[in-house]
């Protein structure tokens, strides 16, 4: 879970009232949040993955207000026509194509409310942005910027300006050789050719998603802000863009758009408009079992800062835009379920008492995973979802599950198999020590006959400079020999994202339950940008356990 770093004073500046230790620490717990440490007057505390809007001082604020009951319902925040205006180049749509900006203005900035802001935009790059990749933020002195701003891209022999926190002008290579950022994020940068934002004066603002300019930084003494987001997500670019306006405007600064224009199209930004979700009052009083009146549950949502308007039996919820983790009326619930408070829900004796006990399947989970770790695999988790793309040049044959209706062509298709995101994991981590040995246990969707039907697999990948199909193939081995003292068989195999002549399906017993082999440099290089060998395993979880039930 992401942690966050405030300081009580500052906190409670923002509240507008004093607060004692117990009681924040109750009122966090509204917010699904805890406290981690205290020192002196730096608390840390731990936030929920599924609230970005809640990775600095201002969020927390945001959300306590409700709790107290300071503020109610939805925070208004008003987008003036700003005179900013941002020129994007057609150059920059092969190497990274979306790019949103918002000025903020007459911020209240501190030491503390600049802290607070570089880390939010640091939690947010690593978490919601996904390390820089589907996104990255820059925030800038826009007194120190002439519009229009240009987003550009050039090769990086071409760019020179002096990055953040250095004392000297560099080249675009030697920020990627010798700046922290730059050894940490360079690998984002595509074929030498990197993307810049410049002022109409020719001054650098950054050079994404690597490292600012020193010249544009926020100090004390500003008052305007420049922000942008660019990225490879439109989704996720415009949402990390909204999380910082609304969190500068805590701040008591003032959002105005910016036009943006891209050839013959022109849009302006933000567009703060509240999500609007439909549901029943008896949807809700089923779900928690209990009867709760309708002016409870709008005063619960008012509380959790949503707001909801009811017709009879139907409610209509407006969601701030900065709430991304309400996409269900399940959600709702949940909200209503926190601040109605769970100690006002009855106290019962269950009607029968029964001991529970692993099932199976779930025992087969539990040995391959000490095996894993014992091996010296880091278990990883990843999406469930992906694009449609990725997973057609896995599987070269059958259908994919594609999503009804995608929020992001990013996330259209259900995963086929736990390789590809494997594979990326790897990618993610290239700057670390080989080799790279990782796993997951997770469930994938493939479609037989019609019908789209869950799997739970087993899946391994090793990175390394060197290709390890014996090491993989032991692997396997150890897995199935420790369930039964079984013994697999491997037969050829051809499969057009593996080494021909190095790739095998995994037999036991007369049943196919997985694969193994090295994956092909073309495949790696073209579906994953990785550059090194990846030797993988994948077993079916669901034929293991058939075939242990016979046994």
């Amino acid at each position: 879970m992401p942690a966050i770093t405030v300081n009580i004073k500052d906190l409670e500046d923002m509240l507008g009232k004093e607060i004692g230790e117990d009681e924040l620490r109750e009122s966090l717990s509204y917010l699904k949040c805890g406290v981690e440490r205290i020192e002196e007057e730096e608390w840390e505390i731990e936030t929920t993955s599924d609230r970005p809007d809640l990775l600095s001082a201002e969020g927390i604020a945001r959300g306590l207000r409700g709790v107290f009951e300071i503020e109610l319902g939805i925070p208004e925040y008003n987008v003036n026509e700003g005179e900013v205006q941002l020129i994007q180049e057609e150059n920059t749509m092969k190497i990274r194509p979306y790019i949103f900006t918002i000025t903020v203005r007459n911020v209240n900035f501190n030491e503390e409310a600049i802290r607070q802001i570089m880390q939010l935009q640091e939690k947010l790059h690593q978490t919601f942005c996904r390390r820089r990749k589907k996104a990255s933020i820059g925030v800038y002195d826009l007194d120190k910027i002439k519009t229009p701003i240009y987003y550009k891209a050039l090769p990086l022999h071409e760019i020179r300006f002096t990055p953040l926190e250095q004392d000297r002008e560099m080249s675009g290579e030697e920020i990627l050789a010798e700046t922290p950022q730059g050894r940490e994020y360079g690998k984002l940068i595509e074929k030498g050719i990197a993307p810049l934002l410049v002022d109409s004066c020719g001054q650098v603002l950054s050079m994404p998603p690597i490292v600012n300019s020193e010249e544009t930084r926020v100090t004390r003494d500003t008052k305007n802000v420049f922000i942008d987001v660019t990225g490879l997500s439109e989704d996720i670019v415009k949402k990390a863009s909204i999380f910082l306006a609304t969190a500068l405007a805590e701040r008591g600064g003032e959002i105005f758009s910016v036009k943006h224009v891209k050839g013959n199209r022109m849009i302006y930004w933000p567009i703060m408009r509240a999500e609007i979700l439909h549901t029943n009052i008896g949807y809700i009083t089923e779900i928690l079992g209990v009867d709760i009146s309708t002016g409870e549950i709008q005063k619960s949502l008012l509380k959790a800062r949503l707001e909801a308007e009811t017709i009879g039996d139907k409610i209509k919820i407006r969601i701030p835009s900065y709430r991304v983790d309400i996409i269900h009326p399940i959600d709702i619930v949940e909200e209503v379920a926190i601040f109605y408070g769970y100690e006002r829900y009855p106290r019962q004796v269950p009607k029968s008492v029964r001991r529970g006990s692993a099932l199976q399947r779930s025992k087969i989970i539990e040995i391959c995973r000490e095996i894993m770790v014992g091996a010296g695999y880091l278990e990883v988790t990843t999406l469930a979802l992906g694009k449609r793309e990725i997973y057609e040049r896995w599987k070269e044959k059958g259908e994919i599950c594609m999503l009804k209706n995608p929020i992001s062509s990013e996330y259209d298709a259900m995963r086929n198999s736990l390789i590809p995101g494997l594979v990326d994991v790897i990618g993610d981590n290239l700057h670390y020590s080989f080799p790279l040995k990782i796993f997951e246990v997770g469930k994938i969707v493939e479609i037989i006959g019609d019908e789209p039907v869950e799997r739970e697999k087993l899946a391994a990948a090793i990175g390394d400079d060197r290709g390890r199909f014996e090491e993989i193939h032991s692997l396997s081995y150890s897995i199935i020999w420790n369930m039964n003292n079984m013994e697999i068989e491997l037969h050829s195999l051809k499969h057009g994202s593996f080494i021909e002549g190095r790739v095998a399906s995994i037999h036991l017993h007369g049943m196919e339950i997985g694969l193994l082999g090295e994956l092909s440099p073309s495949y790696l290089l073209e579906a994953h940008k990785v550059d090194i060998p990846v030797t993988v395993m994948e077993i079916d979880l669901e034929k293991l356990h058939k075939i242990l039930k016979h046994e």
